[in-house]
């Protein structure tokens, strides 16, 4: 296990719940005796104990997701990723937790090849209880995952491979009071049983109760699933060294496997149904992330995208730190190339997130807009605001150079004030055809976004020139003229359309 050896699992069930410390030590898994708590309905939190540096993974009956099944094309998993996200959209609700996993290559009704696709989302009210019990400050949830995950990481961990195809298998589980079974079809989960068993009854008995019921349930999944399981894998613990082993083997006349005994090797002893599907909790986190359906939370991600961002805090406070230590010791060639490197960092993160947010309702300068529409995305506020440079930033003519946009809400639409100037080196006529083929340019850019657009004023105003000396010095000795400016001042009411 690379991120750790030590876990805290949490298996939820109807009424109660059951948790456990795990740890490695020596190849082997050891966990501490199981502890049996009852969820009952007055809220308050529940006495969850996770000790500090264990990860923490929660365990929720199969009862309480609701699976969806799709076929995409076959391709790698990084492929498939966007299509696998977007599914996970599609059924995702306010109130509702969503994950998927790839669950092998199988073939269509015409003999194509796919990928299967299993989508599995749980009710966030059941989840909610056993997180905000969780000391996520000392902790780290690890996700939610349905049982039948910790079941097909117990058969992987016993050497027991799973493919993607469409074997059926069984999964018996020989509890203290409880019969479970649970049917798949290859790695995907199909439904579960849970039995209750009287104490203090017969080996043989059991051993028939187990018998029977299993064959009731192989018909049902024959007549809904179109399948016959042949295989099943048996989880009594130390009863598979019972007779009750081979009593069960012979009266389902089917291949069967002892789970807990093949499974000895990595406790160090034969472990019971329980402690073997909890131990396999470590095997769920070494799998790769698209072979488990792993679910963790949005608030979740929130706290962890919280704690890098003080990280980064952490980082510049420290570049600080260490900028004023050198400036102290009179390096101060050091200390700016500190001072670059800080403004880069702060550059690349602005960058990587790919949109830029300023807080201010109007650009002061065209020059400020184009700067910061380099670096991405802009959103300066609000919307209009938004299009409105978009326009005038598609609009542009090389003679053109505004000072200033203001954008005003008014009851019937937004109006928008520029300023500028337009230059030419040939002469003022050829300003005024510049200016006048930007008018052209801004009210048809404003058209394709806003159904009306009102001209309130445009006004084009020759300046004097760049190199021209003053009145008294012209009117002695006439100057050769070099440049032509106008000024230019426009006022547009923007209304949206039908």
């Amino acid at each position: 296990m690379r991120f750790g050896k030590r876990l805290f699992i949490i298996d939820v069930g109807r009424r109660g719940a059951i948790f456990a410390h795990l740890k490695m030590k020596g190849g082997k898994i050891e966990l501490s005796p199981a502890e049996t708590i009852e969820i009952t309905e007055d809220g308050g939190k529940l006495p969850l104990t996770p000790e500090k540096g264990e990860k923490v993974l929660i365990s929720v009956r199969d009862e309480f997701f609701e699976f969806f099944r799709f076929e995409l094309p076959p391709a790698s998993p990084k492929e498939l990723k966007p299509l696998m996200a977007h599914r996970c959209k599609q059924h995702a609700l306010p109130n509702v937790l969503v994950g998927a996993k790839l669950a092998g290559r199988i073939e269509d009704v015409r003999g194509l090849p796919k990928e299967k696709l299993i989508v599995g989302r749980v009710p966030r009210e059941k989840v909610d209880r056993v997180i905000s019990s969780l000391d996520l400050r000392k902790n780290r949830l690890a996700g939610v995952i349905p049982r039948s995950e910790l079941i097909l990481a117990s058969l992987d961990m016993v050497g027991e491979k799973v493919d993607g195809g469409d074997e059926p298998f069984c999964v018996l589980g020989i509890l203290p009071a409880t019969l479970a079974f649970h049917f798949f079809l290859g790695k995907e989960f199909l439904f579960s049983r849970h039995i209750m068993i009287q104490e203090g009854v017969s080996i043989e008995d059991v051993a028939n109760r187990v018998v029977v019921e299993f064959v009731q349930s192989n018909l049902y999944m024959n007549q809904r699933y179109r399948a016959e399981c042949n295989k099943v894998f048996l989880a009594a613990g130390e009863r598979e060294k019972d007779p009750f082993f081979e009593m069960v083997k012979e009266g389902i006349g089917k291949e069967v496997v002892g789970l807990c005994t093949k499974a000895a090797s990595r406790f160090g002893k034969i472990p019971s149904a329980g402690e073997l599907l909890v131990g396999s909790g470590f095997r769920v986190l070494s799998m790769k992330p698209y072979e488990r359906l792993m679910i963790l939370p949005p608030e979740i991600k929130q706290f962890y995208q919280a704690y890098q961002a003080s990280t980064m805090a952490l980082t510049v406070a420290g570049t600080v730190l260490v900028a004023s230590v050198l400036w102290g010791m009179g390096m101060s060639r050091n200390l700016s190339q500190l001072k670059r490197k800080e403004w880069e960092l702060k550059n690349r993160v602005l960058e990587e997130k790919g949109r830029v947010k300023v807080m201010k309702k109007a650009f002061p300068t065209f020059e400020q807009w184009k700067a910061l529409k380099g670096l991405g995305e802009v959103n300066p506020g609000s919307p209009p605001i938004q299009e409105v440079l978009a326009v005038l930033s598609g609009a542009m003519v090389p003679q053109i150079a505004l000072s200033s946009c203001q954008v005003t809400p008014q009851k019937d639409g937004i109006e928008v004030k520029i300023e500028g100037e337009v230059r030419s080196e040939t002469s003022y006529l050829d300003a005024l055809t510049k200016g006048r083929v930007f008018k052209e340019n801004l009210k048809r850019g404003f058209s394709e976004v806003w159904g009306s657009v009102e001209t309130k004023s445009f006004n084009i105003a020759p300046q004097e020139a760049s190199n021209q000396r003053s009145k008294r010095r012209k009117r002695e000795k006439p100057v050769e003229v070099k440049g032509y400016t106008m000024g230019l001042s426009a006022e547009f009411l923007l209304r949206r359309g039908k």
